[in-house]
């Protein structure tokens, strides 16, 4: 159950890093391309009218090739003034075309990339320790050494949680060996004075997994 939720999370995190990854590169892309075919003009705000929510509707005045050309933007920001000037990009198809040249017209570039590296990186980190979990695992239930250790009962694991509840653990043990299973769903199939095969691994007692596919001894073994 733990590693199906962290399964899930990994991909759920990777996949929004990677649609915002995507979204970003869309729009350095549009960037790029626009600058291609831009050049730059410094335009003159000529008047500013307040619109929803405190925002702006911004006219400007410029010059393109000669001819004059009054418009308006589709964004504001606090520091425009009337009879300000700002920095722009017009398309030489279409003098009416203009993306700011400072640092507001990258920000549908800048704001999905942010977003990509953290989301990407959790998720990708959560991706491996499932891999590697996945690996030990599967390593362990052919080359592990096998033991039959005594089903103590269960308890509460803070360190995993779900819907914001402890994950029920097994608890058992060896000699002087004491393990802990995954998260279980099925603790009412497993009892007190059971015993539940345990694979460790050769090398390192510390690396071990429980073998819930052979049912349970009933009767403790001499």
């Amino acid at each position: 159950m733990h590693n199906k939720i962290i399964l899930i999370l990994g991909m759920v995190f990777f996949s929004l890093g990677l649609i915002a990854g995507l979204i970003g590169a869309g729009f350095a892309f549009s960037r790029w391309h626009f600058s291609q075919n831009s050049f730059p003009v410094t335009a003159t705000i000529t008047e500013m009218h307040r619109g929803f929510e405190g925002s702006h509707r911004v006219y400007i005045q410029y010059d393109a090739n000669g001819q004059a050309i009054n418009t308006h933007l589709n964004w504001s920001s606090s520091n425009m003034r009337v009879r300000g000037t700002i920095e722009l990009l017009v398309s030489n198809q279409d003098p009416y075309r203009v993306r700011s040249a400072g640092i507001v017209g990258w920000l549908g570039v800048i704001i999905p990339l942010s977003l990509a590296l953290p989301f990407g990186g959790i998720g990708t980190g959560f991706l491996i320790y499932t891999m590697r979990k996945h690996r030990l695992h599967q390593w362990l239930l052919y080359y592990g050494t096998p033991v039959w250790a005594d089903v103590q009962g269960t308890e509460a694991n803070w360190s995993i949680q779900v819907n914001g509840r402890p994950a029920t653990v097994l608890v058992a043990t060896y000699k002087n060996m004491r393990f802990t299973s995954r998260a279980i769903n099925n603790s009412e199939l497993i009892h007190v004075g059971d015993r539940v095969k345990v694979l460790i691994h050769p090398d390192n007692a510390n690396k071990y997994t429980f073998d819930f596919m052979n049912e349970c001894q009933r009767e403790p073994l001499d």
